[in-house]
């Protein structure tokens, strides 16, 4: 029988992905129901988006949302019985969504984690991906690459990577799900290895906005080399992560557009640029409305993770980009941090 389709979350990314996620269903009748169910939290824009079609607050006016988008705020009603389930909500928000889910859905449910988030457990880093199929009891996969929500929900085109543990046969579902005339996924068996590029490239963000600014050179050698720590801390800590997972969209695509244009090396260039006069609160405050990015948390989960281990002194830009975020260090650690290292 067609499954039934729940999205959770309507965010920026989670809403562009529900529109991305309606299409697919449509085209595909003979795998998925029609009609895909989405979980909001608020009762006016459940309201919003199935009278207008729109959600002005984050897909601008312009954006119109598919017909068979219903949305809701019951939880309960949305989940019960889904084959697929798409969670697109803040990875600090999942730890209440768990006990909602167990035992909820359809035997042999997938879930397609959008979350980019570190859980730190017993001071190990545990895959946000892992954590959710050991929480759940369900076959979990995550998708992560460059995807601006902006530019896909003017449907330029995008692509992404699903990562899904070797043994989940059933993940070419969620790859149809995903595919549009405008967004293309491609499916690797490699959950963890893109769970942790979707996670670390957000610190290397801190570290390019906080050591480059605008400026073409450096910020190119802090990609670079960030994309060497990723590939170096997978390799010490995560040895089961394949190597070319980083040629994928999620790797090298995802870190190169969210070190250029991502909100939180917008947010790290500023905090560079106040000279330790205004904080990271206060600066997201006025930069994103409040929004907590998942960048500042994964960094100081890192740090805490390395720091740990005696292993911060083999990581220097990923150290470098913590001292000043945390420390009260000087933002020329980072371009330090490139000057001194050995090559």
């Amino acid at each position: 029988m067609p499954a039934r389709v729940a999205v959770i979350g309507g965010g920026s990314f989670g809403s562009v992905m529900a529109r991305v996620i309606a299409d697919g269903a449509a085209a595909s009748p003979e795998r998925f129901e029609s009609t895909v169910h989405w979980w909001v939290r608020r009762e006016e824009l459940a309201v919003e988006i199935n009278e207008r079609r729109t959600n002005e607050a984050y897909l601008g006016a312009g954006c119109a949302l598919p017909n068979n988008l219903c949305a809701s705020t019951d939880l309960d009603a949305v989940l019960a019985g889904a084959g697929v389930v798409v969670l697109g909500v803040p990875h600090q928000f999942l730890d209440e969504l768990y006990p909602k889910m167990r035992g909820r859905l359809a035997p042999g449910a997938q879930i397609l984690s959008l979350c980019k988030g570190l859980h730190v457990e017993e001071g190990r880093i545990v895959p946000l991906s892992e954590r959710i199929g050991q929480q759940t009891g369900y076959a979990t996969s995550i998708l992560a690459g460059p995807n601006l929500y902006t530019e896909m929900a003017l449907d330029l085109f995008a692509e992404a990577t699903i990562g899904h543990a070797a043994d989940n046969c059933g993940a070419e579902v969620l790859q149809a799900l995903c595919t549009t005339e405008s967004f293309r996924v491609e499916l690797v068996d490699d959950m963890i290895g893109v769970d942790l590029c979707a996670a670390m490239k957000n610190c290397v963000a801190i570290a390019s906005g906080l050591g480059a600014a605008t400026m073409g050179n450096t910020r190119a050698a802090i990609i670079r080399h960030g994309g060497k720590e990723i590939a170096a801390l997978c390799a010490e800590f995560f040895p089961s992560v394949n190597p070319t997972t980083f040629g994928e969209a999620c790797g090298i695509g995802d870190l190169m557009l969210t070190c250029s244009v991502g909100r939180g090396q917008k947010l790290a260039a500023a905090f560079a640029a106040a000279g330790g006069q205004r904080g990271w609160e206060d600066l997201s405050r006025e930069m994103l409305g409040g929004m907590q990015l998942p960048d500042l948390h994964n960094l100081k989960a890192v740090g805490a993770f390395l720091g740990a281990r005696g292993a911060l002194g083999r990581y220097p830009l990923l150290a470098a980009a913590h001292r000043v975020a945390f420390e009260g260090a000087s933002p020329s650690q980072v371009v330090a941090a490139l000057k001194n290292r050995r090559f």
